[in-house]
């Protein structure tokens, strides 16, 4: 909490590092300590995964994804979450296409 408060008053409001609170500290590694931690297996190598919601097709992606899964279970985990989209190839194609737009 520190960090993002650090980063707010380092920065002026409107700017890319209020939206996307880790560029900041990302861009001034000499300000703030970061440590990248291995992620788990079902993870690593998963471009085709998008979890972030910054447009419509994000929201209406999320929104079917967690209904889904609450409906099997409550306590669904991020694992659950991968195995989904790896069943549902429509919503892994929308994923892969914002991310393609979002790359350019």
């Amino acid at each position: 909490m520190d960090a993002l408060k650090r980063v707010a008053f380092a920065t002026e409001e409107g700017t890319l590092a209020h939206e996307h609170v880790t560029y900041h500290i990302y861009n001034h590694p000499n300000e703030y300590k970061c440590e990248w931690i291995v992620c788990p297996v079902y993870l690593q190598n998963r471009n085709d995964i998008r979890l972030t919601v910054d447009t419509l097709d994000d929201l209406i992606n999320a929104t079917k994804v967690y209904s889904d899964l609450k409906a099997q279970n409550d306590n669904f985990v991020l694992q659950d979450v991968v195995s989904y989209l790896d069943a549902h190839e429509d919503i892994k194609q929308s994923m892969l296409k914002n991310i393609t737009q979002n790359n350019k």
